[in-house]
């Protein structure tokens, strides 16, 4: 009697976000939208290779993550974020046999008995605007174009949950003419 014996293996994918201080007008921490997710698993019980677990654009979020129980061990999983937000990953594998780390996605590799992990983290960076109010022309010195200027700055992120980041004015005048705005989401429009 030959008994086949597949010892069980759970995978969990989670998200880790760093910000690193990209901030608002007031002030306030940008949120981003939830990465997605697609994975692939599968096992070949010596017939091939049979799809035995997959997703497809899955949202994931520090506080969110995704697990399947139950897959067999020696199951061939690509765990691929497929929408980042814009931010730099960096994937750690964690599975009985040790920790890899890498700087891209997908991660690629096979589940060990017990525990398995995917952990994807996100780095949004952050950058400032110098906006510069410059008086020109024959008139420029006439008391009547010294201002001041009000500037409006609106900048917007499609990553972020609230698309507009940072909506502020300004007044400009050639005794301040420049206003810098630090902190602003990287990938950000003005």
């Amino acid at each position: 009697l030959l008994t086949n014996e597949y010892p069980a293996a759970d995978l969990e994918i989670t998200k880790s976000v760093e910000t690193n201080g990209a901030v608002d007008e007031d002030g306030t921490p940008i949120e981003y939208l939830s990465a997605l997710v697609s994975a692939t698993c599968t096992f070949d019980n010596g017939t091939g290779p049979t799809t035995v677990w997959s997703i497809t654009n899955q949202p994931v979020t520090p506080t969110s993550s995704i697990s399947k129980t139950g897959l067999p061990a020696g199951t061939t999983c690509t765990v691929t974020e497929t929408n980042q937000r814009g931010a730099t990953t960096m994937s750690t594998v964690t599975t009985s046999a040790g920790s890899i780390d890498d700087d891209a996605t997908p991660a690629a590799f096979e589940l060990t008995e017990g525990e398995n992990s995917v952990a994807f983290a996100n780095d949004f960076g952050f950058g400032s605007l110098s906006v510069t109010k410059a008086l020109a022309g024959l008139a420029k010195d006439e008391d009547w174009a010294q201002g001041p200027f009000t500037v409006r700055v609106v900048c917007t992120n499609l990553n972020a949950t609230s698309t507009t980041v940072f909506d502020d004015t300004f007044e400009l005048s050639p005794l301040t003419p420049t206003a810098l705005i630090e902190n602003l989401a990287t990938g950000s429009s003005c």
